[in-house]
């Protein structure tokens, strides 16, 4: 027969298998990826406000004020003839434009107008501009067999373009295309697509960079600016990543081989792009030919991508994005220009699959199942709101830190079902007397460990184990002589205040507060529940117990600096309860507590506010910067004991910092060879960019009196200071 322990586990992994297959089923329902891709756009628009204009991207928008500007002033009516499109190219060309590209379709030939000698003429001007500016970048359009094109493709562009991609990257939905005018085609540097795929709710989040027509990829329209900007010819495809790979942009692809778009905000005018009038480039255009100062700096196009498409009511070409609505519709030639940004700055919206994160949200259903069916109500209650609030959370910290979402409805609903069947099993099963095990505990643990014990109360053997762990002793500097100014009742008060703050640290960084040992205490990290970081865990509280040396105390007015030292040392100790039928309490003994103990007031002998075993050191060596100190006998020890110094985490390394170590192993080095002399040099040197390194000033005392009394150079002298 099962235990209840046993049974109450069986009972967690069941319902939370049942919970996560259950959700795992209904993954394809409409509604479900209707919901999911609300509550995306939800977290989008809650993270993604773009507080700064990109800075590699102009827009030319074709707006309402453009067409009555240049009908009032030029005569000229929608659709603006070709020529106007030239002196546009002329100009961006002049002005250093990388790309020009034109969210235009130019299906027909130009109409004649009165104001116009010939459509003949307009058309050829354009088509001579985007020639010699060889870098204009042309809509085209893929429609359905219902749609007939009369322009043949000129395919011969895409051929300077070496595309080497899967056949499921290119997107072959559709039969035929609206083209621009053949001589455009011959013209323009590349053609680019200007197809959505919305999702089920009609909303466009994400496009197919490849689209195949005559049995030739054509990139997306953002894509081939890309390409032209960076004057790239060659594209090629990382399997691994799933990306699609143009020079040196990385371009990740999503599951169903689409690129899903980052947006930056609103749309509209000098939101997330800066817009520059249509007018005014005009006006620009006609000041530069007439060698005037014009009216739009060339540097405002220079080294940029250059995006024109219309936005006028009238011809609104708007698409449904997360961001749109019917106040504020977004533009169509804004989100070609996103995409670009996208890939100009590295960035994709990712998305972490329900199926991905089963495992995960398997083990935290099970945890939480467990949970419920242990604690009091009121204390569940209270972690399975947290536990509906922490994805929501996470979901809002990764999207926007690192543009990814995770399926946050399908978690939801995981934990709703989850909650539904333990409380349904916890009304017909009878739950542990968890009271017992806190007041057995309570008295002699803190409230905290307490908590963390009756939660893992299994993993722990009261009768003594032996565990690798990290022990920590603490003690005040010069505590004795503060004490002296102050009066017993002020004594206890800085003592309790100091406590305080030294028993955050601990909790903080997982330890246990095993006893205080006057006015310093002794710490464990790695019980009684094990944690393979012990050494990092205590390391962090080394750090943070030299931080509290900066924080000065007020009490009565006075500013009273305390500066704590450390000793730690890790290795096999044995955690139990131990003690008199009287009084028992959860504490260590052995060899390893021993040697932190007697760490800690080795400190003295060489000014350091820390000091740390070999076995601690090389636990954390490659996350905290360490200095060697010495090796030292350790009385009950058979063999010296290599000891060191905490400085910081390794991120935190300078040049300053490698430099020093480098001089003190050197230093170091020569005087375990007994080189006294040069030793002595070099801690010299060392003092005198650093005078306060109390380390090489011990040393250096130490050289020059082995080098003025030869007679005590020994073994024992040199290398093994003796510590009781």
């Amino acid at each position: 027969m099962l235990s209840e322990k046993n049974r109450t586990i069986l009972n967690s992994v069941l319902i939370a298998l049942a919970s996560v297959l259950l959700i795992g089923l209904i993954q394809k329902n409409r509604v479900l990826k209707t919901w999911s891709l609300h509550v995306e756009d939800m977290i989008t628009r809650l993270t993604n406000e773009q507080k700064t204009l990109q800075e590699d991207v102009v827009i030319i928008p074709i707006d309402q004020n453009s067409l009555n500007s240049l009908k009032n002033q030029l005569n000229i009516l929608w659709p603006f003839p070709r020529l106007i499109y030239g002196y546009v190219t002329d100009y961006l060309n002049h002005c250093g434009a990388k790309a020009i590209v034109y969210d235009i379709l130019f299906p027909q030939k130009d109409i004649d107008r009165l104001n116009i000698s010939s459509s003949t003429y307009s058309d050829s001007l354009f088509m001579q501009s985007m020639k010699q500016a060889g870098n204009v970048i042309l809509a085209m359009q893929m429609e359905d067999s219902t749609h007939q094109t009369d322009n043949q493709f000129y395919d011969k562009k895409l051929e300077e373009i070496d595309i080497n991609i899967p056949q499921e990257v290119i997107r072959d939905n559709y039969s035929r295309a609206t083209l621009p005018l053949f001589k455009f085609q011959e013209a323009v540097r590349l053609p680019g697509i200007v197809n959505f795929f919305p999702d089920i709710d009609g909303i466009s989040r994400r496009i197919p960079l490849f689209n195949k027509y005559n049995e030739t990829a054509i990139p997306f329209l953002s894509l081939s600016a890309l390409l032209v900007a960076e004057n790239i010819n060659k594209i090629n495809y990382d399997s691994i990543s799933h990306s699609i790979i143009a020079g040196n942009y990385k371009i990740p692809l999503s599951h169903n081989n689409l690129f899903n778009i980052r947006w930056y905000g609103r749309g509209g005018a000098n939101k997330s792009f800066p817009y520059v009038s249509f007018t005014n480039l005009i006006k620009s255009y006609r000041q530069w030919k007439t060698d005037q100062k014009p009216q739009l700096d060339p540097e405002v196009f220079k080294d940029k991508a250059v995006f024109i498409g219309a936005t006028a009511a009238g011809l609104w070409d708007a698409k449904p994005t997360p961001f749109s609505s019917p106040q504020n519709p977004f533009p169509g030639v804004e989100i070609y220009a996103t995409v670009y940004a996208n890939f100009i700055n590295g960035e994709t919206v990712r998305h972490i699959g329900y199926f991905q994160i089963i495992p995960i949200l398997l083990l935290l259903l099970v945890l939480f199942n467990f949970i419920w069916s242990k604690l009091e109500v009121l204390y569940s209650s209270g972690i399975t709101i947290a536990l509906f609030i922490i994805p929501v959370l996470i979901n809002l910290y990764s999207f926007d830190k690192f543009f990814t979402h995770i399926p946050l409805i399908s978690i939801e609903l995981s934990i709703l079902l989850s909650l539904i069947f333990v409380n349904v099993v916890n009304y017909l099963t009878v739950n542990r007397k968890r009271k017992i095990i806190k007041n057995v505990f309570n008295r002699y643990m803190h409230p905290d460990v307490v908590e963390q014990l009756t939660n893992n109360y299994e993993k722990i053997k009261l009768g003594g184990e032996e565990i690798e762990a990290t022990v920590l002793f603490t003690d005040l500097l010069s505590f004795t002589k503060i004490s002296e100014d102050l009066q017993s009742g002020q004594i206890v008060e800085l003592l309790n205040s100091y406590f305080e703050k030294a028993e955050n640290i601990i909790f903080h960084n997982s330890g246990m507060l095993d006893k205080y040992t006057g006015d310093g205490l002794m710490a464990i990290y790695g019980a009684p529940i094990h944690s393979p970081g012990h050494g990092l865990q205590a390391c962090e509280s080394i750090l943070a117990f030299r931080e509290l040396g900066e924080v000065n105390i007020q009490l009565n007015g006075k500013s009273i600096p305390l500066f704590t030292r450390v000793g730690g040392a890790s290795g096999k100790i044995v955690v139990g309860n131990i003690g008199s039928s009287n009084r028992m309490d959860y504490t260590a003994v052995g060899d390893t507590v021993n040697l932190a103990a007697r760490l800690e007031g080795v400190n003295k002998i060489y000014g350091t506010n820390n000091l740390i075993s070999a076995q601690t050191y090389e636990m954390v060596k490659d996350d905290f910067v360490c200095r060697e100190v010495d090796y030292i006998r350790v009385k009950g020890r058979m063999g010296a004991v290599k000891i060191y110094n905490v400085i910081c985490h390794q991120e935190k390394m300078t040049k300053e910092l490698v430099q020093l170590l480098k001089m003190h192993q050197s230093a170091l080095k020569s005087y375990r060879r007994r080189n006294f002399n040069r030793a002595c040099n070099i801690f010299s040197d060392i003092l005198e960019k650093y005078p306060d390194d109390s380390l090489s000033n011990v040393y250096k005392k130490r050289c020059e009196k082995l080098l003025d009394n030869p007679d005590i150079i020994d073994e024992d002298n040199i290398f093994n200071m003796k510590i009781k």
